[in-house]
């Protein structure tokens, strides 16, 4: 429990917004939720081999296993990545037990995940929720935030130390305080949809490299599945958006097993296909006075090596930590920003140059990731100090865990 209680408001109740509310009112802080949704306690998706699907890392599962927040839900176990390039020779394969882990990473159900986060928000003491509500102004004085929200027609006045903005890519709260993005068009979309296999995943992923983007191929549990179930990111180039959206599923998964071989034998069924365009957008900054950006409003990465949402929850939790360890909202944003820069550099510049290197052939963008090549893809995989690093930063573990 703090012994500098604050008066806190998140924007956002998605899967990044709700874990910060509750571990700041867990903390002993007074929290309120401000949520443009009606916040959900039972899955709503009758369809689950469509649904939306989520990919932590080993140590985001570390993270939320400490802080008393792993869901009880269905979710697969990631025991092995398989790596390859298109029309190359060579692979390399990153085993749990090259890195002495219980799991590489997991994936779950994006809805089931929010529905469990939501109830415990709803149970949560220390919680208020504004469900179906907006915020009409904001104004920062040198101590405190004040709001107007909006809600049913009613507008009410908050007022609070700190307020944590975690409202997405096109975050309302980042126009308000007029902070500017910077931003990389890949000039890439990608279709993602649960796809079902002949033969079963056996907790393995798949990262298939091709010259239009990467695809990548994530074991997934559904109900009766059978393990033969995976949930996929299939990158395109930008201008194949509507002929890709336009294809029947028979012809999508003709399409997919030219791109991706005969390894898990035939792809069979394929659940609904969302086809979104791909960009990089990173605030200017991620905190201003009182307020911080979290999560996709702080900085929305390409989904290549599925780092934007494990980054985020590495954020929350050492936000987390600093405002627990300083009664000085200002000097526990100071320790946040200093501690986890290097991080965001680090993930950020390698998530890009991964989405870059596959699909622009000019030096230098691809020497960096020589590693790629066939030669070296043989060689990653036979040197094992090399492969570990290579591993531990996909886990999450070249940082360390917050105090």
């Amino acid at each position: 429990m703090t012994t500098h209680p604050k008066d806190i408001i998140v924007i956002g109740a998605g899967l990044v917004g709700a874990i910060q509310a509750l571990l700041l009112a867990r903390a002993g802080n007074k929290v309120i939720v401000v949520e443009r949704r009606s916040l959900l306690s039972t899955a709503s998706v009758q369809d689950h081999f469509s649904s939306r699907t989520v990919a932590l890392s080993h140590r985001t599962w570390q993270l939320l296993c400490g802080g008393n927040l792993w869901p009880s839900i269905d979710h697969c176990a990631i025991d092995t990545i398989h790596v390859t390039e298109q029309g190359k020779f060579g692979s390399v394969t990153i085993n749990a037990r090259d890195v002495s882990v219980e799991a590489l990473g997991f994936v779950l159900s994006n809805t089931d995940f929010e529905c469990y986060l939501h109830r415990l928000l709803k149970a949560e003491p220390g919680v208020e929720i504004l469900e179906a509500s907006k915020v009409q102004s904001l104004h920062q004085s040198t101590d405190k935030v004040t709001l107007i929200v909006e809600q049913q027609g009613h507008e009410q006045e908050i007022i609070a130390d700190l307020l944590i903005a975690a409202d997405g890519t096109g975050s309302a709260i980042r126009s308000m305080l007029g902070l500017t993005v910077d931003e990389r068009d890949y000039q890439q979309c990608a279709v993602l949809a649960n796809v079902a296999t002949t033969k079963p995943h056996q907790h393995k992923a798949y990262e298939r490299f091709t010259s239009a983007g990467p695809l990548a191929l994530l074991p997934l549990s559904t109900k009766q599945d059978n393990g033969h179930v995976f949930s996929m990111i299939f990158t395109a180039a930008a201008a194949d958006k509507e002929w890709l959206h336009g294809m029947s599923d028979e012809e999508f998964l003709s399409l997919l097993q030219k791109k991706f071989g005969g390894k898990l034998g035939r792809f069979e069924k394929i659940g609904k296909r969302v086809v979104a365009p791909l960009m990089l957008t990173v605030s200017a900054r991620q905190v201003e006075s009182r307020c911080v950006l979290i999560g996709n409003a702080a900085r929305t990465l390409h989904p290549v090596a599925g780092q934007g949402l494990n980054l985020a929850v590495r954020d929350v939790f050492e936000l987390a930590s600093c405002l627990d360890s300083n009664s000085d909202v200002g000097l526990a944003l100071k320790e946040f920003g200093e501690k986890r820069r290097r991080d965001q550099v680090l993930v950020t510049r390698h998530t890009d140059l991964l989405a870059r290197a596959f699909t622009q052939k000019s030096w230098p963008l691809r020497m960096p990731l020589s590693v790629a090549s066939s030669s070296s893809f043989l060689l990653l995989d036979f040197l094992n100090p090399l492969k570990r690093k290579f591993a531990q930063v996909s886990m999450g573990h070249h940082v360390p865990l917050p105090r």
